[in-house]
């Protein structure tokens, strides 16, 4: 539905936002913004939640 609306605007993006599910919940009701992605002619912005915090560690070492 997403991508038919968005081409039938002509739309040069689309903005999503998402709700950051993980586990069961996200397995059961997917990824909107995956299952879009696929179908979208034009650009995708995916904004996350305020308080997500990625669970990929950076290196702060300053000893380079």
């Amino acid at each position: 539905m997403i991508p038919d609306l968005a081409e039938h605007l002509q739309a040069g993006i689309v903005v999503l936002g998402t709700v950051g599910r993980t586990g069961l919940s996200a397995a059961f009701l997917g990824n909107t913004a995956e299952q879009v992605v696929d179908h979208l002619r034009c650009d995708l912005l995916v904004l996350k939640p305020e308080a997500y915090q990625t669970p990929v560690e950076l290196d702060d070492d300053d000893d380079d």
